[in-house]
């Protein structure tokens, strides 16, 4: 007969206090995720000027995570068109607010950051880089699972 070893019973009770650790931290997210309000979902669809959306996704990829943080912008996600008509310019975020008033607040202040600006200038020099941009709020709906 052979009996586990001392190392074999730690990684045991480890795994076990691991996987306690793991549950109790689910329900806690949970039970706090029904007691936070409704956050607002905005999306953003940005338009690059003629011939610049390489040099946009650019200034995005290394530089807007940070400065969204910054300003109290949360990314759900950047999409890019499948349609060809859109795909060529065009560059969509989801963002989550803790209400429109908060979103209305964050993009001032951060339209209005010296060092955001000077990268948005510095990235296209002699021209605009975004032609427009065009905002939307949306709730989950009752049923939804973002709730």
């Amino acid at each position: 007969m052979s009996y586990p070893t001392l190392g074999s019973q730690l990684k045991r009770i480890c795994r076990f206090a691991l996987l306690i650790s793991v549950a109790v931290l689910f329900l806690v997210d949970v039970s706090m995720a029904d007691n936070l309000p409704p956050r607002a979902y905005e999306k953003r669809t940005y338009a690059a000027t003629q011939g610049n959306l390489n040099k946009l996704h650019g200034l995005f990829r290394q530089h807007s995570g940070r400065y969204f943080v910054k300003h109290g912008i949360q990314v759900i996600a950047t999409l890019v068109p499948t349609k060809e008509s859109a795909a060529g310019n065009t560059v969509i975020w989801i963002f989550a607010h803790a209400n429109e008033e908060s979103a209305h607040a964050a993009w001032s202040s951060f339209n209005q950051d010296p060092k955001w600006l000077k990268l948005l200038a510095e990235a296209s020099p002699n021209e605009a880089l975004i032609e427009r941009v065009e905002s939307e709020f949306f709730r989950p709906a009752d049923y939804s699972p973002m709730q």
